[in-house]
């Protein structure tokens, strides 16, 4: 959780979770709390009934607040399991409220619940639904709705996989313009056989660079949740000034730009990169340009 102290934004981001922590939650202030309570709620039907959510958006402007009231269900199984002073209520409690605490969007952190969190929503629409009905009604209306959203996210699954295999590029959700895996391996060729091995590039996916390319790489902006998922109107990638920092601080010799599939960050990165071209005339040279015209390597003329 806690690193060595840096001054450095983005070295700090990577060590120093405590830090971080503090930071945004003097920037933000504890609204969010409430907010990452709604998102956790809505993120068992996300995720869990992903096909039949995806249904449900397109079929009405409700969806979200159906969408948090199908997963409160689970919550409710959990509310009773606490009252009987259940472990397992205690601990997925526990886990529930750390994820709502933390600063960022829930969805991923819930996974680990989501076989648990799901039974127990179908556990209480059965239960709902015997109230009404005979209990071998409930049952089977309940098994056949498991099976049917079983079937729906297999399908909706097979899509994701034969989207991937299309491409070459490992989809866990399918972008709107898709991406070749070929464009990334022709520009990681292309900065390998154009850069020393000491040299720096910076890039949005910094890991996957660092990782094809055998170069360090250093990511040119440190995450922004206020931004990404609490609605401040203000850029998730920061602003001109904010990378000039990082080019005069890292000293690369490349920003490589790419299609970051399901990274809301994209498009704003590319956004930055223009409007720093245009506020600091010579300081990047455009020196590779892939046949996806989305890949895009600048050359730094920028020194400390």
């Amino acid at each position: 959780m806690r690193g060595s102290a840096t001054g450095d934004a983005i070295a700090s981001y990577q060590t120093d979770y405590l830090t971080w922590f503090v930071g945004v939650w003097r920037s933000i202030g504890p609204s969010y709390v409430l907010v990452n309570a709604g998102k956790t709620l809505a993120s068992v039907t996300h995720i869990a009934f992903e096909a039949a959510a995806r249904g449900l958006y397109a079929a009405t402007d409700h969806a979200a607040t159906i969408a948090r009231l199908l997963g409160a269900t689970s919550f409710v199984w959990l509310a009773l399991e606490l009252r009987r002073r259940s472990l397992v209520g205690l601990v997925v409690t526990s886990y529930v409220v750390f994820v709502c605490f933390w600063p960022w969007a829930p969805d991923r952190f819930v996974v680990p619940l989501l076989p648990l969190l799901a039974i127990a929503a179908l556990t209480m629409l059965e239960r709902a639904l015997a109230r009404v009905a005979s209990h071998a009604i409930a049952t089977g209306a309940i098994v056949a709705l498991a099976t049917s959203i079983v079937a729906s996210n297999a399908s909706l699954l097979a899509s994701y996989s034969k989207q991937s295999g299309a491409s070459g590029y490992p989809y866990f959700m399918p972008p709107a313009e898709p991406v070749t895996w070929a464009s990334y391996e022709d520009a990681f060729t292309w900065l390998r056989e154009n850069s020393d091995p000491d040299d720096v590039v910076v890039a949005g996916f910094d890991t996957m660079t660092a990782l094809y390319t055998e170069r360090r790489a250093v990511r040119p902006f440190v995450p922004r949740p206020d931004a990404l998922f609490y609605g401040a109107d203000s850029s998730p990638v920061g602003g001109v000034d904010d990378l000039a920092e990082v080019l005069a601080s890292y000293r690369p010799r490349y920003l490589f730009l790419s299609p970051m599939p399901a990274f809301p960050e994209e498009e704003p990165l590319y956004q930055l990169v223009e409007h720093y071209v245009a506020a600091r005339p010579g300081a990047l040279t455009r020196a590779y340009v892939g046949s996806d015209p989305r890949f895009l390597v600048y050359e730094v003329n920028v020194r400390r």
